[in-house]
């Protein structure tokens, strides 16, 4: 699966939009996620969880996905 995705990204065709649950150890992740994190946009998912932020992660997730992958 990972190489579909390395060449689908490196020929432009692909868009991944990583969506963090939690906080990653980077000692613990493999090469390639760490590389996807530093070069994509990403969404986190809020750790306080409030109903404001909710729906902040769902607009910005949206938006990046319409393509208009500008992040609040």
């Amino acid at each position: 699966m990972f190489l579909g995705v390395k060449s689908g990204l490196a020929e432009k065709r692909l868009v991944v939009v990583p969506v963090l649950l939690e906080d990653l150890d980077k000692t613990l992740v493999d090469s390639f996620v760490c590389t996807l994190l530093h070069t994509t946009t990403y969404i986190a998912w809020p750790a306080r969880g409030t109903s404001t932020e909710i729906e902040r992660f769902w607009k910005n997730l949206s938006r990046v996905i319409s393509g208009r992958r500008r992040i609040q």
